[in-house]
């Protein structure tokens, strides 16, 4: 990024910048010296440091030092006892964070945030409500549920039929027998 170097100020632009400082505000100078108010903003503009990024971010690390000088000063003071140097300190810290880009409105939005973060995926409460129920199995249908997961559901068939358990019938595939085209009403 290119500074901005302004052009060197006056004489005339310092007396009327040290008037200004003085307390005198533009118009009544523009009065006196009877030039317009563009000419009188134009001299304090000169004598004020060019605005740039390093000029910028000079003046904030001048500010925050002295808001932590203050701060530091005031808060001896809080710590013994002194309520009117607590809210000093208190004012100070909360111009600081506000400097900083800390206001109420960041935090809420981080506080949201970190609280989503926490919160579990909906997969991951599905999968704990599943394994929560599994656990409140009786221990013979868990054991059950165990041994089932080791073998295919083929095998699992042909060991329920040697067995002779009877459920409905099925295919080689796993699926219901399909009814015969003769008793489909349909076809």
């Amino acid at each position: 990024m290119q500074e901005i170097i302004g052009p060197t100020p006056s004489d005339r632009d310092q007396e009327i910048y040290e008037q200004w400082q003085g307390g005198k505000s533009p118009r009544t100078l523009a009065c006196e010296l009877r030039v317009s108010m563009l000419e009188i903003e134009q001299a304090i503009d000169r004598c004020l440091p060019p605005f740039t990024s390093a000029a910028a971010l000079r003046a904030f690390k001048r500010e925050f030092q002295r808001l932590d000088d203050v701060s530091a000063y005031y808060y001896t003071k809080a710590m013994q006892g002194d309520h009117d140097s607590a809210h000093v300190v208190a004012r100070v810290s909360e111009r600081k964070s506000s400097m900083a880009g800390w206001n109420s409105v960041n935090v809420k939005l981080d506080a949201v945030a970190a609280q989503a973060a926490e919160k579990p995926s909906q997969h991951e409460q599905m999968r704990a409500t599943i394994l929560a129920f599994l656990d409140r199995m009786p221990p013979a249908q868990k054991a059950l549920r165990e041994r089932l997961q080791n073998i295919d559901a083929e095998e699992a068939l042909r060991l329920l039929d040697a067995a002779g358990v009877k459920g409905k019938p099925t295919e080689a595939n796993g699926s219901p027998p399909t009814a015969p085209d003769s008793e489909n009403p349909e076809s």
